[in-house]
């Protein structure tokens, strides 16, 4: 979460988007300021497309959002 007073807690990103830090939040543009492995899910974006997209139908519905957790190895390497 972030806001106008906070910014994000990606401060390099935030140098270079100086007035637009919003921009970082979105992954397109923070991702080059992010060490190290990760995976990044935009949860209802993300969800439409692991199904529509890749064909994969392992999503259940968890507390937040869905999970992964009932994925298997090779659907978890195509997503």
């Amino acid at each position: 979460m972030a806001n106008v007073e906070e910014s994000t807690p990606a401060t390099e990103c935030n140098k270079n988007h100086k007035g637009e830090e919003w921009k970082c939040l979105f992954i397109e543009n923070g991702y080059p300021y992010i060490k190290g492995k990760f995976m990044a899910i935009e949860s209802e974006y993300d969800a439409w497309s692991v199904f529509n997209i890749l064909g994969e139908n392992c999503l259940k519905q968890g507390i937040s959002g869905y999970t992964l957790s009932h994925c298997s190895k090779t659907q978890l390497a195509q997503i």
